[in-house]
């Protein structure tokens, strides 16, 4: 299964949007089925997104020349707001772990700060849904001490 999670993943770099929503979706559909597999993907998801997160410097050459092919890159922002939509369609399988991954991404790792306004209103959205599944979470723990006690 880890296999076919890690295929979507190409997905979210696809220039379609459709191709970008759909890695989302089938992360979810797989999650469903493979809900073990939840802090491998949270993990590379967090990754993915820091590496598409760097500044896009020009680079330069042995000699101190820059190198052409690394000026006027495009911003990979479509890949961040897709990694945002996988978070979001995973969200529904977070435990506590998870969620605590999930906030060191948007608030250590700084996603809700994100350079572009359609990821960061992406992730905002994953944070209101993170927020809400540490609430359930907790409520489900306080349930479970009390019927203990």
């Amino acid at each position: 299964m880890v296999l076919a999670i890690s295929a979507n993943f190409v997905s979210a770099d696809h220039q379609s949007t459709f191709a970008r929503s759909a890695c989302a979706r089938s992360i979810q559909e797989a999650l469903a089925i493979a809900s073990d597999q939840l802090p491998t993907l949270l993990d590379k998801l967090c990754d993915l997104y820091k590496e598409k997160n760097r500044l896009l410097v020009p680079e330069f050459d042995q000699f101190g020349m820059v190198i052409e092919s690394t000026l006027n890159r495009e911003d990979p922002w479509r890949t961040r707001k897709a990694i945002a939509s996988a978070l979001k369609a995973a969200s529904v399988h977070f435990d506590s772990a998870s969620v605590q991954t999930l906030f060191n991404l948007l608030l250590v790792d700084g996603a809700l700060g994100d350079r572009s306004q359609d990821v960061r209103s992406e992730m905002l959205e994953v944070g209101i849904i993170g927020k809400d599944q540490l609430s359930r979470l907790t409520c489900v723990n306080r349930q479970r001490q009390l019927r203990s006690t």
